[in-house]
């Protein structure tokens, strides 16, 4: 028999009329045997049919306990009024099973999000892709026209080997409390070359980071950063050691830097989150003002040293993690089999438009209207004031079972008595 919910109106009348017939077989049957006082009670043909086609799980519900009542009294009933009960109540417990798929199916449906475009293989089921542009068109021609001027052009990642192309910027996620993380990858391998936490945006402290990265991988043949001025020795050491003839430095927009991008993304849910929520936390009871001194020295005191220790934990679990597009292998492992492919010329001298990416910049465009400026601390101690807070808190990272609260009052507290503050 037909499923319920793919039957039309007239189809259902038929259905239904069919049943009703049924049913006056089975009451027939019974006044023939005096059986019938409890089918009486639900006669069928009481029922309006405008009723059963808005009602139609209720029926089929008061069908299905009709046909076990029936089944129930007429135990000495002919065979044929037996299948006869059997069959209505087998078509009675399919309908009502498919009336229920259904229902399950529509609330998915319903709880689908309005953009859902269906693929090709569901085409069938819902409106193609080409009739949705079709009609897009028509309904907004100017609209689809500005989509299409804008629309952003697709381009393979391409860099050979390791140390082609390092990756820079800065994140900012956690300015307000004035520290800026600072980070390079390789743009071939994507290991973490250097990724550090500091309380400024100064030029040297970049440099200084950079510095220490090529002294473990070496120094890159090109790098690519932003317009940001933290970025000017960085670009000047990279001119005075490749040279400016083969674009050693790619100054760009930030969010093209597809390899920095994605370390970020990862980097914010893993290390970035977690000291954020903190700072909140502390914030909500007063217990942290970010544009008071003091409790802004307190936060480096504490902090600055635990999120370098969990960028560490972090660059070690990324340098050694499989990498799904890379064949599973770890970022060392490529830059291990990348450093012996690497000594072929032809990976060597590559041209830059190959790595697909805007080199229409360069350093001369880098000025001072980008510049994130974070302020320096005014509390400054003197060594003896040190050797006092030392003194009580020896060891920012110690662990004080709630989180470098407790730390960051002892803090407050000690820098307050050294500087009779209120």
């Amino acid at each position: 028999m037909a499923a319920a919910h793919d039957l039309d109106c007239q189809d259902l009348e038929e259905f239904l009329y069919s049943m009703r017939q049924c049913f006056d077989e089975v009451e027939k049957e019974l006044n023939d045997k005096s059986k019938s006082i409890y089918f009486r009670l639900f006669t069928y043909k009481s029922i309006p049919l405008d009723y059963l086609e808005s009602r139609l799980e209720d029926h089929f519900q008061v069908v299905y306990a009709i046909a076990i009542a029936i089944q129930n009294t007429s135990d000495s009933c002919s065979d044929e009024l037996k299948q006869l009960e059997e069959d209505l109540l087998s078509v009675s417990q399919s309908l009502l099973q498919e009336i229920h798929t259904t229902k399950i199916q529509r609330e998915i449906n319903e709880r689908r999000s309005p953009a859902w475009v269906p693929s090709k293989e569901a085409s069938t089921r819902g409106r193609p892709r080409h009739r949705i542009r079709r009609i897009l068109s028509k309904i907004d021609p100017v609209g689809r026209a500005l989509c299409r001027r804008s629309a952003i052009q697709r381009r393979q990642y391409n860099v050979k080997a390791p140390n082609q192309l390092w990756h820079m910027d800065g994140n900012h996620k956690l300015v307000n409390w004035r520290f800026v993380i600072h980070g390079c990858t390789d743009g071939y391998i994507r290991a973490i070359v250097c990724q550090k936490c500091a309380t400024n945006n100064l030029a040297c402290t970049v440099l200084e980071f950079f510095i220490k990265g090529t002294h473990d991988f070496g120094i890159p043949l090109r790098e690519r950063g932003d317009h940001d001025v933290e970025n000017v020795e960085v670009a000047r050491f990279m001119v005075e050691n490749r040279g400016d003839s083969q674009s050693s430095f790619i100054a760009g927009r930030s969010v093209h830097s597809v390899r920095m991008e994605e370390l970020w993304r990862e980097m914010n849910r893993v290390v970035i989150a977690f000291y954020k929520d903190i700072f909140h936390f502390l914030e909500d009871p007063f217990l942290l003002d970010s544009k008071y001194e003091l409790d802004l020295f307190a936060i480096h005191y504490i902090y600055q040293p635990r999120i370098n220790a969990s960028l560490e934990q972090f660059v070690e679990q990324w340098n050694f993690h499989g990498i799904r597009t890379a064949g599973y292998h770890s970022p060392m492992a490529l830059w291990h089999s990348g450093t012996l492919q690497s000594m072929d010329d032809a990976v060597i001298d590559c041209k830059p438009e190959s790595y697909g990416i805007d080199f229409e910049s360069s350093i001369s465009e880098m000025n001072g209207a980008v510049d994130i400026v974070v302020p320096e601390n005014q509390v400054q101690l003197t060594e003896q004031e040190m050797a006092v807070l030392r003194t009580h808190v020896p060891d920012p990272l110690e662990d004080d079972g709630n989180s470098g609260f407790d730390l960051f009052i002892s803090v407050c507290d000690v820098v307050k008595s050294v500087n009779n503050m209120p």
